[in-house]
């Protein structure tokens, strides 16, 4: 995986695996924006669940925020037409994996 990458090992077997259109997710900014949107909703509403913390909500809120505003879409790579029930196009964390 790229050093620069904000994603993990989902989404590098899901670009190996799921070739279907040759086209990714980040082609499309209204479908990157409105995921971002309904995982922000996501995590409110686990927030209020007391399913995570605060310190999770806002993390994973403000990421999503930036790719709402259009920043990251890069981040999108995986196939528009691809396998998993979605699994590896989630927004990416607020910071690069880390790589050993």
């Amino acid at each position: 995986m790229p050093a620069e990458a904000y994603w993990g090992a989902h989404t590098a077997r899901a670009l190996e695996n799921f070739r279907v259109s040759g086209v990714p997710v980040a082609a499309h900014p209204h479908l990157v924006r409105a995921l971002a949107l309904v995982k922000h909703a996501a995590a409110l509403a686990n927030g209020e669940l007391g399913v995570l913390t605060p310190p999770k909500v806002e993390a994973v809120s403000a990421a999503c925020r930036a790719i709402a505003e259009g920043r990251h879409h890069e981040q999108f790579p995986v196939d528009v037409v691809q396998g998993g029930a979605g699994t590896s196009t989630k927004s990416p964390p607020t910071t690069p994996t880390p790589r050993p």
